[in-house]
């Protein structure tokens, strides 16, 4: 038996330190469900669903978020995509997340270079510059990604499955 909670409610960022209510809230959630559930899975999010055309670069940010949940003790990780490969760069993020999946240190320069250059030998680096440098940008943003920020500061309370 286990418990799936979902991160609907918690922005993303790069810094996950337990500062910010939402932080707090999800800390307490998960808590909880360890004191009643062995297993603890977590659905989690990786697309603006708005907009699936502009490019979301997020890599980062799941990578921190990949490491809190193994700090926290999650058995396992969801991630809600495109569905479908419709959505910019979704080949690429795809990779990346496995990769992390398996090692949430992993570096994303090194993985980002690795699949284009596996992928799309000829063309590599101009898709690697562009790539790390959409991530960069929001690594560095202040603010959330807008649009997914926004939906998550709607949400009131985070979505709890059971099996």
């Amino acid at each position: 038996m286990g418990v799936l909670v979902s991160t609907l409610a918690l922005p993303l960022q790069t810094k996950i330190n337990g500062s910010t209510a939402e932080q707090r809230k999800f800390e307490t959630t998960m808590k909880s469900w360890k004191n009643v559930s062995r297993h603890i899975y977590v659905w989690d999010y990786m697309r603006n669903f708005d907009d699936y055309i502009t490019p979301y670069p997020c890599m980062e940010h799941i990578k921190t978020r990949l490491q809190y949940f193994k700090k926290m003790g999650v058995d396992g990780v969801f991630y809600n995509g495109s569905g479908y490969d419709y959505a910019s760069f979704d080949d690429v993020q795809t990779y990346v997340i496995a990769q992390l999946m398996l090692n949430p240190d992993a570096d994303i320069t090194q993985l980002v270079s690795h699949y284009y250059g596996k992928a799309y030998p000829v063309t590599a680096s101009i898709y690697t510059d562009y790539y790390l440098s959409l991530e960069q940008k929001a690594k560095q943003a202040t603010l959330n990604p807008p649009l997914l920020s926004h939906r998550c500061r709607r949400e009131t309370s985070l979505l709890v499955y059971t099996s």
